[in-house]
């Protein structure tokens, strides 16, 4: 059986979320969002697990990255 994720604090200007150790060193909030409904979290889950408010994590993967 899996163990669980270890939670870790990722502080913004504003606000305090709760991420899986996993994705604390990516550069921002939206690049945490697009790692991991890339390793399968639905975004309801990722909504969920961080604290994350939905709107956010549905614009974040429903907008294209410019380039």
């Amino acid at each position: 059986m899996a163990s669980k994720p270890k939670f870790v604090e990722v502080r913004t200007k504003k606000k305090v979320y709760q991420v899986p150790e996993k994705y604390a060193k990516l550069p921002s909030i939206s690049a945490i969002i697009r790692a991991m409904a890339k390793d399968g979290h639905s975004r309801w889950d990722i909504h969920k697990q961080t604290g994350i408010l939905y709107q956010h994590v549905r614009n974040v993967l429903i907008t294209p990255l410019a380039g």
